[in-house]
């Protein structure tokens, strides 16, 4: 058989950098917690090219990729739109990230390092600061900060991906506690009891202090819960 041609031979883009493709999905991710793109809004792949200054495909790849997550919903022949989330899958995810938060205190109050364990303390020592300021910004920050310490700590990379996937998802619905009256220093304070019994590896009381952070059938949570829904069904207000 003749060689094929050199000037007929199918020159295919190439392949898009993983790191760039990454860059591009934490973008958007980070951008949908943040509540920079809505629920049910349309993802138009050119604009986000452009804010990131990057080419479609990595967006396009990225999209898809958050489509497979959840996070995203592919309509045909309308494009990609931020995946609405209803109040039952909500809970069903803020229960299942309840034990998933709770496993990994356990795992790192046995596992943790040493500078990792400093940085716990100082990230407590931080979320008490940024509370008793009042300073809801700077806690968010430092609440994503010590979690994901803790998470790393639990040292189990098929965990610390599951969890930081649905919290993700969740990120945006999850800052509204930080808003309701006195729960700023109530999480502050639940932080450095989780910190200070995962320094000393109690890893069942770090299970149950973690858990009962998260808990979603303590009586203050019904406030959360309400800023929540309606955060989901604005309409409900009207």
């Amino acid at each position: 058989m003749d060689a094929v041609p050199a000037s007929n031979v199918r020159k295919d883009r190439p392949p898009v950098p993983p790191g760039q493709r990454e860059r591009v999905q934490r973008a958007i991710e980070d951008d949908i917690a943040s509540g920079f793109y809505k629920a049910g809004q349309r993802l138009d792949e050119r604009e986000i090219g452009a804010r990131l200054n990057v080419s479609r495909t990595p967006v396009r790849e990225a999209l898809n990729r958050l489509v497979s997550a959840g996070l995203v919903e592919a309509r045909p022949k309308q494009g990609c739109f931020v995946a609405s989330l209803s109040f039952q899958d909500f809970l069903q995810q803020y229960e299942f990230m309840a034990d998933l938060e709770a496993l990994c205190a356990k795992l790192a109050a046995r596992r943790m390092d040493g500078p990792q364990r400093d940085r716990l303390h100082q990230l407590a020592e931080a979320g008490r600061r940024a509370a008793e300021a009042g300073d809801i910004e700077a806690y968010v920050q430092v609440n994503l900060d010590f979690h994901q310490t803790i998470y790393m700590g639990a040292r189990n990379r098929f965990l610390e991906r599951t969890i930081m996937e649905l919290r993700r998802r969740m990120a945006h619905y999850r800052s509204y506690s930080f808003r309701l009256p006195g729960r700023l220093k109530a999480s502050a304070a639940e932080h450095e009891a989780v910190m200070e019994v995962i320094l000393r590896a109690d890893a069942e009381e770090a299970h149950r202090l973690m858990r009962w952070h998260l808990e979603i059938g303590r009586p203050e949570t019904a406030d959360y819960l309400m800023a929540v829904s309606q955060a989901l069904f604005p309409a409900d207000d009207q």
